[in-house]
C-alpha cells in the first residue's frame, strides 16, 4: 500500500509533469495544476490553474487539496530565456519556488523539488549528489538557489536533479526529441553536439522514479536521476534514427563552438545515479531501450 495517498503536482501542464500526473493517476489521489496551458488529463480531472508567483493562490489550493506530498516541476527551463529574462526566471525558479515551500511548510506537506544536471559545470561528468555545484548558465544558477531555498525552508523535502530527458510530448510542451523528430520527418538538417556530454533519462522513467522515492527515500535527502548511459547528442541522435527509422544522412555532427550561442553549456554533465538506483525497483534505461519504450508508448 502507498505511504501516502494525496498528491499535489504543480506544473502538471509541462512536460515531465504530464507523465508524472499520468503515471501517479493510478496509485493515489493526484491533482496539479497549470499556468497558461489548461491541459486535459483524462487520468486526474481534478487540475487548478495556478501562478507560483502568487502566494495566495499556491495557499488556496493547497488548502483545497490537502495535500501529504507536493512534487514542484514548475520553472522556466528555457536556459536562452533564462539568460535574456533574468528578472523573470529569477521570480519563477527562486521566488516562486520560496513560495511553495513556504506555503508546504505551512501544512506539513512533503515537498519533491525537480532540479537539474546543470547545476554543474560540465568539466568532469559523472557527477555525484556530494559533487561540488557550480553552474555555467543563469539557468543552472537559479535551479540551485531553488535547492538551496527548500533546504532552508522545508523540514521534509527531497530533491531530484534530473538529466536531460526525452520522450513523447504532450502537444504543448514537449523536448528535444519532438524537434528532432520534426526536422526528420521533413528532411530537415539536424545539428547535434559531438562534444556535449549528458545521461539522457526517459520521462517515463522519471516519472516512475520520483514516485518511488517519495515512498522508499528517507527525509531530506538529494538524488540524481539520469538514464544508464553517458553519450552525446550527435549518438543519440544516431540511435533515435536506427529505432525510429529515420535517415541519419540528414544528421550533422558540430562542436559546441561552431553554433553561436548566448548561453554556456557544460561539456559533460553526465549524472552518477547510483545512490537512487539502488532504491529502484526498475532500472533506469538506457537509450536504445528507453526510445523502444518511447516508441512503443510505455
Amino acid at each position: 500500500m502507498p505511504s501516502f495517498s494525496q498528491l499535489l503536482i504543480i506544473g502538471g501542464s509541462g512536460f515531465l509533469g504530464w507523465h508524472l500526473v499520468k503515471a501517479a493517476a493510478a496509485q493515489y489521489d493526484v491533482s496539479w495544476t497549470h499556468c497558461q496551458h489548461a491541459l486535459t488529463i483524462a487520468a486526474s480531472p481534478d487540475a487548478y490553474r495556478l501562478d507560483i508567483q502568487q502566494p495566495d493562490e499556491i495557499r488556496a489550493v493547497i488548502e483545497q487539496v490537502e495535500p501529504e506530498v507536493i512534487v514542484h516541476t514548475a520553472a522556466m527551463t528555457n536556459a536562452d530565456l533564462c539568460e535574456t529574462h533574468r528578472s523573470l526566471a529569477h521570480s519563477l525558479n527562486v521566488s516562486g519556488t520560496r513560495n511553495v515551500a513556504e506555503c508546504a511548510e505551512e501544512v506539513g506537506a512533503t515537498l519533491i523539488y525537480i532540479s537539474t544536471d546543470l547545476v554543474f559545470d560540465g568539466l568532469h561528468g559523472n557527477y555525484r549528489e556530494r559533487s561540488a555545484t557550480k553552474p555555467v548558465n543563469y539557468y543552472g544558477e537559479t535551479k540551485l538557489a531553488g535547492e538551496r531555498v527548500v533546504k532552508e525552508v522545508m523540514s521534509k523535502y527531497l530533491i531530484a536533479r534530473v538529466a536531460l530527458m526525452y520522450g513523447n510530448g504532450n502537444g504543448v510542451h514537449g523536448c528535444f526529441t519532438d524537434w528532432m523528430r520534426d526536422g526528420l520527418q521533413h528532411g530537415r538538417e539536424v545539428t547535434l553536439f559531438i562534444d556535449q556530454y549528458r545521461t539522457p533519462l526517459y520521462v517515463n522513467d522519471a516519472a516512475q522514479a520520483i514516485l518511488e522515492l517519495a515512498e522508499k527515500s528517507p527525509e531530506n535527502e538529494t538524488y540524481h536521476l539520469g538514464g544508464g548511459e553517458r553519450l552525446n547528442r550527435y549518438e543519440f541522435g544516431q540511435k533515435f534514427c536506427q529505432i525510429f527509422g529515420y535517415d541519419p544522412k540528414h544528421l550533422r555532427a558540430v562542436a559546441m563552438n561552431d553554433i553561436p550561442s548566448l548561453v554556456p553549456r557544460g561539456a559533460d554533465c553526465s549524472l552518477n545515479s547510483h545512490k537512487a538506483q539502488k532504491l529502484l525497483s526498475f532500472t533506469l534505461s538506457d537509450v536504445a531501450n528507453g526510445l523502444e519504450k518511447m516508441k512503443r508508448g510505455l
